[in-house]
């Protein structure tokens, strides 16, 4: 078991650079956590979590008055079910779609959040490791080889001077691949047809912003 702990299933996200699953305050191993609307929560930090990818897919959410995306990662350790969540468009579901073309799905895959902050800019990605190799699996897509991926569109704000730019063609290509290529390919690999769209019992609130006038982000690496 990756966290040691028995469940069907396990609902994950990134917080400050660590994996994230809820728990209580009696749990002495648990971090105290106060949510933007006050609410104080407990959950464990990992930073790492194994097993073999079963599922991609996207998440629309509608919580509190706020609305946004998920990209959803079905993660199997041969006994239990590992739901990660991450914000989309954002630093981590930006990495893991930019990697996610040179992945092996038959592969175990070591799931690693990272997060540094650099001249005031955080930078942050989720790697794929697999065990026994030193490096992670590297970006399908990058900026010296984009390999189809839409370039982000530069315009302006009337009334403003400042050049903001449009990740709206990236995107759509995005969730194109995760529904008509990756999705297909984990079904030919787990041998069973891909379920709809799994539902959450929680909404977790979004903490991974990330800001489409970025045009570096494609490149938010540490390498």
């Amino acid at each position: 078991m990756p966290f040691g702990d028995s469940q069907s299933k396990v609902y994950v996200s990134i917080i400050d650079g660590m994996l994230a699953v809820r728990s209580s305050e009696s749990d002495a191993k648990a971090v105290k956590r106060e949510l933007k609307n006050g609410t104080v929560i407990y959950e464990r930090r990992y930073k790492t979590l194994e097993g073999k990818l079963k599922d991609v897919f996207f998440k629309s959410n509608d919580f509190g008055g706020k609305k946004w995306d998920d990209l959803v990662l079905l993660i199997f350790d041969g006994t239990d079910h590992y739901q990660l969540s991450m914000v989309f468009p954002g630093k981590y579901s930006n990495s893991v779609l930019n990697t996610i073309k040179n992945v092996d799905f038959n592969s175990t895959i070591i799931f690693s959040p990272w997060t540094k902050t650099v001249n005031d800019k955080v930078k942050a990605a989720l790697f794929f490791n697999i065990p026994g190799q030193k490096n992670s699996v590297p970006w399908y897509f990058t900026k010296d080889t984009p390999n189809g991926l839409p370039e982000l569109v530069p315009y302006t704000v009337p009334g403003s001077n400042d050049t903001k730019w449009s990740d709206v063609d990236r995107n759509k290509f995005y969730k194109h691949m995760i529904e008509h290529d990756i999705r297909p390919t984990l079904q030919k690999v787990w041998h069973s047809p891909v379920a709809s769209e799994a539902r959450r019992e929680e909404v977790i609130e979004p903490l991974d912003t990330f800001t489409s006038s970025d045009p570096e982000a494609i490149d938010d690496l540490p390498f």
